[in-house]
């Protein structure tokens, strides 16, 4: 079995975790990084039995993950957009938003914060709580770095991971990165699945196998 990963040459180490897992099943893999085409790698494309075929050339196999992404910048700095709360005296100026268009959601009281990474039919579940850092209550990416080693697997109840296998198949996804919260009254709520989503913080701290699920999933096995 071969396998291309089309991903980019400044990506998070769970590309060479998920390339050591194939390669430690017997398959082959290449890294296609698209920021170095077409200067370091290069594409010929011809034509054999009536078949267009197309070869990259690259002295390292291949990377990129193509995607569109957005920035917002401060004094020349890349900053990161992060969930806040919302005042009364926020929603007076809506018209602000004409050119920045924003979701609008239900602020929910928090026990735990949940990532859900499926892949294939396998969902990975890690939890952490949120609410023991002051800055990282509404959006706990704003201390992530300090609550890195907090994240615990976490059981999801049946019912909930076969709503999020639905979830999938219904955008026709086979992997994701799903954002829940568990509140303090034991409901499980939805925010969003991320068909991209990182996941290298929960196999390094976590113990999740999602490298190697993932491996499996592009091997068939």
């Amino acid at each position: 079995m071969t396998v291309l990963i089309i991903t980019h040459s400044h990506d998070n180490e769970s590309i060479s975790t998920v390339m050591q897992a194939i390669h430690e099943r017997g398959g082959k893999v290449f890294r296609f990084d698209t920021d170095r085409f077409p200067t370091d790698v290069q594409l010929d494309i011809f034509y054999r039995d009536d078949r267009e075929q197309g070869v990259l050339v690259s002295e390292q196999g291949l990377v990129t993950k193509m995607l569109s992404s957005f920035a917002v910048y401060e004094d020349g700095n890349e900053k990161v957009v992060f969930t806040n709360p919302v005042s009364s005296k926020d929603l007076e100026d809506l018209d602000g938003l004409r050119f920045c268009p924003m979701t609008f959601q239900e602020k929910v009281p928090k026990l735990l914060e949940l990532r859900a990474t499926v892949v294939g039919r396998k969902v990975f579940t890690a939890a952490v709580d949120s609410q023991r850092l002051e800055q990282s209550q509404h959006d706990w990416r704003r201390q992530g770095v300090a609550l890195l080693r907090h994240w615990q697997p976490h059981e999801l109840p049946q019912e909930v991971q076969e709503k999020l296998l639905n979830v999938m198949d219904y955008f026709g996804l086979n992997y994701g990165a799903i954002d829940l919260i568990l509140t303090p009254d034991q409901r499980y709520v939805f925010l969003e699945v991320n068909p991209c989503g990182e996941f290298f913080w929960l196999d390094l701290y976590a113990n999740l196998p999602i490298s190697d699920a993932i491996a499996n999933l592009l091997m068939r096995l």
